[in-house]
């Protein structure tokens, strides 16, 4: 039996038509026709950036986008979940919380330090706790980045960028500070080539959204080509952010995590329709895992429809090195309501051999209403 598997969080693409048996990396490739639109989604909304696909739809009614955890088999083009088994257990045992913890820095450790050691890598930088995790579980190997950066095009990413260059200090790599409001990127920018930024990017990825601020500016295109980009993304996960901040317990709120999918309105007929899939993807869930609902639902209903995105980016390629089942198996085994205090994040930043816990946060550096008057 032929099948296809996607990575732990299906940040490299996988779509497929069933109608036609055709398996690609993007909508686009798995067409020979045009689009059809997929009801129920708002097609204007999406095009200016107010919502997204996601529970594994695309902007094709007949596209279906495979989700994380699960296998597409290529003979009858249905799909199926792999992961957890029914009998998969999410709870530490007999090890401790930091023991987890430890192991989770150490997963981290192993497939950055690889990437670093075989290739030429940049480090894309904020002011926040997930870019300091990675920093602080790589340990020294993350000396040898070729430079660290961050894209400045808001108020709060200028104080992410004031951090990332404090901490680059400490860590003796080379820092770039890459902002639309360079002169050299206002001198050469054009309606026209924002047009076609946007339109190439929707090429690549086969997505009829937009891209972020920084690659309709073209700062991509200011760094090094051709290298690894090592990124923070999925860390959050250790946050447990995509749990209610008021209820962490284990039945699902439906309606919570439609708002943290960034869906859209609906009509009251598309609401009912998107409920009733939720409850059926939870229903696809082994019983052990259900008490872990918002995390799966993070993984599989929200990163594999967006993370693909990342791929529109052709001069580079991303890697989270949060991104390995293990890694997220061990975060999953830890209580949500240790995870949303920051605890696991402070342990792996502060026994860090890289001394550079006193450079501020991006938080501490942004000035007091007081101040700003």
């Amino acid at each position: 039996m032929e099948r296809v598997y996607p990575d732990p969080a299906a940040s490299l693409g996988v779509v497929y038509d069933a109608t036609t048996k055709t398996v690609g990396s993007t909508t686009f490739l798995v067409l020979d026709r045009e689009v059809e639109p997929t009801p129920t989604f708002d097609a204007v909304a999406i095009r200016g950036g107010q919502s997204n696909y996601g529970l594994g739809y695309t902007c094709d009614a007949n596209v279906r986008r495979l989700i994380a955890n699960h296998y597409l088999d290529l003979g009858s083009f249905e799909t199926y979940r792999y992961w957890p088994s029914p009998d998969h257990v999410f709870e530490t045992g007999s090890l401790s919380s930091d023991e987890v913890v430890d192991m989770i820095a150490a997963s981290v450790a192993r497939t950055a330090s690889a990437i670093i050691r075989s290739r030429e890598t940049l480090l894309s930088m904020s002011g926040g706790r997930d870019s300091r995790f990675l920093v602080a579980a790589t340990g020294e190997d993350i000396r040898s980045c070729t430079m660290a950066f961050t894209f400045v095009h808001n108020w709060i990413s200028e104080f992410d960028s004031r951090s990332a260059d404090l901490v680059s200090e400490k860590l003796g790599i080379p820092f770039q500070r890459i902002s639309v409001d360079d002169p050299e990127v206002v001198e050469r920018e054009s309606r026209f080539k924002r047009r076609q930024r946007i339109r190439s990017f929707r090429f690549a990825t086969g997505s009829i959204s937009g891209p972020r601020l920084d690659l309709i500016a073209g700062l991509p295109d200011r760094l090094p080509r051709d290298q690894v980009m090592l990124r923070g993304n999925m860390i959050e996960l250790l946050n447990a952010q995509w749990y209610p901040r008021w209820r962490t317990m284990a039945r699902p709120n439906y309606r919570h995590i439609l708002a943290r999918l960034h869906l859209g309105r609906f009509s009251e007929e598309g609401l009912r329709a998107r409920m009733s899939e939720l409850e059926q993807w939870y229903e696809s869930l082994p019983k052990g895992a259900r008490f872990r609902v918002h995390d799966f639902s993070y993984l599989e209903n929200f990163l594999s429809n967006t993370q693909p995105g990342f791929y529109g980016f052709p001069r580079h390629f991303y890697v989270a090195p949060f991104c390995g089942r293990k890694t997220i198996e061990l975060t999953m085994r830890l209580d949500p309501k240790l995870r949303i205090t920051a605890t696991c994040h402070e342990r792996v930043i502060k026994r860090s051999l890289v001394s550079f816990q006193e450079a501020p946060r991006a938080k501490d550096l942004i000035p007091s209403p007081s101040m700003q008057e």
